[in-house]
Formats: C-alpha cells, sequence, structure tokens
C-alpha cells in the first residue's frame, strides 16, 4: 500500500468497527496460549527442547543428519532445563525485566 493512503485505511478500519491492538495485547494472548517468540523466550541459546518445542524436531528417520542433532539427542537423554508458564495473581503485564518473587 502506497504511504499516502495508510493513514485514510487506518481510519476506514476503526469507522469499521476494528479495535487497536498493539503489541501488549499479542503478547498477553501468545503468554495465554503459550507460545514462543523468538527473541524473548526463546533465541540461539534456548534448544527446541528446552522451549517446550521438541514435537518441531524431525528425529526420523533416524539415520537423518542435521546440525545440532547430537546436542539435541544429549539433551533428550539426560534431560535440560525448561522453560515454564507462571500464572500471575493479579491483572498487569508481564515483562521479561519483571521480577518473579
Amino acid at each position: 500500500m502506497p504511504n499516502a493512503k495508510a493513514a485514510d485505511f487506518w481510519r476506514a478500519l476503526v469507522e469499521a468497527g476494528v479495535k487497536p491492538a498493539g503489541l501488549g495485547a499479542r503478547d498477553t494472548l501468545r503468554l495465554e496460549a503459550g507460545m514462543n517468540l523468538y527473541g524473548q523466550e526463546m533465541d540461539e541459546g534456548v534448544s527446541p527442547l528446552a522451549a517446550n518445542m521438541g514435537w518441531t524436531i524431525a528425529w526420523e528417520p533416524a539415520d537423518r543428519d542435521f546440525i545440532g542433532r547430537e546436542a539435541l539427542e544429549m539433551q533428550r537423554e539426560k534431560g535440560t532445563e525448561q522453560l515454564v508458564g507462571l500464572v500471575m495473581k493479579e491483572k498487569g503485564g508481564l515483562r521479561g525485566e519483571l521480577p518473579v518473587r
């Protein structure tokens, strides 16, 4: 869409009843659904097994070679730290820099 039309398009959406939602709303919805966001809960330093995403690993066929397979197999065998969900007692926005007590 050309930049010149963006403001009119936005106004038309709002007039049609679309409710604006920002990153806070998106984060709340994905956290409630237990969905990870790359760069937040997971990155290249968090394995798929630690991020509870082992279902995304194509283990079969057993001779299938991929980068990191040996390390992932070791984690699967010996166990690894796990990301866990938190339940808040009060309403509010949960952010990465907030302390957990």
